[in-house]
């Protein structure tokens, strides 16, 4: 393994036993994801939802349960920011989110007029979320501005699927039009794998679409088996 992997896991330890206290909740992610974080109120303390339970029961490493705790701990804008960071399409840099009793306000600038519908479509399907005020401006400049890589070293392939599988895993369960829980997800040299069962062929297609616009990945094997609710 090199120093770098050795480095990414230490990093993400220190996150488990700083969670484990009660403090420190932030140390599990690198600085651009931290960064994300910028502005917004402490996540809260509660109890480990679904997500992490889901993690526990499969095939994850300590670090991996780290992180899920953590994300299951943050609060809504965080929750956003990331989605934004983790997103090949949009530039978190450049975006400012705002929540308050259930609704969130988008300001700032985006390269794009998709960029801008892809961070109103991540805010409205966000749990939590009941309306959505989209104030960002569009200019093509706005792309410049570079957030920086938040991908791990490819030098580590065991670290860098983790990254992927572990932003995939929250990513689809921030949605919450999605049966996150029913997804397993797996990554393998940039190749993101679905598999599950899903109730309906929406959920299959978001499903797919949010593995997808995740950065790091190359390719999505949607293997959910659609299958109604009787």
């Amino acid at each position: 393994m090199t120093s770098d992997g050795l480095t990414a896991r230490f990093a993400i330890l220190i996150a488990a036993a700083a969670l484990s206290s009660g403090s420190g909740a932030t140390w599990g992610l690198d600085l651009s994801e931290q960064s994300a974080r910028e502005g917004l109120p402490s996540a809260p303390q509660r109890p480990v939802g679904q997500m992490n339970a889901v993690a526990e029961a499969g095939e994850s490493t300590a670090t991996e349960v780290a992180f899920y705790r953590w994300i299951d701990q943050a609060d809504t804008g965080t929750k956003i920011k990331l989605r934004l960071l983790w997103s090949k399409t949009t530039n978190s840099r450049t975006i400012h989110v705002d929540v308050g009793d259930e609704r969130v306000i988008l300001t700032g600038v985006v390269g794009t007029r998709r960029e801008k519908e892809m961070a109103h479509r991540t805010a409205s399907r966000m749990v939590g979320v009941v309306g959505v005020d989209n104030r960002l401006d569009v200019d093509p400049d706005a792309s410049r501005v570079d957030q920086g890589d938040p991908l791990p070293d490819k030098s580590d392939p065991g670290v860098f699927d983790s990254w992927i599988t572990t932003r995939i895993t929250a990513s689809l369960s921030f949605d919450r039009t999605i049966d996150h829980a029913l997804i397993r997800v797996a990554s393998h040299s940039g190749i993101a794998t679905l598999k599950g069962q899903v109730p309906t062929s929406m959920q299959k297609r978001d499903a797919g679409l949010i593995a997808a616009d995740t950065a790091g990945v190359e390719r999505v094997e949607n293997d959910l088996v659609v299958a109604p609710r009787m």
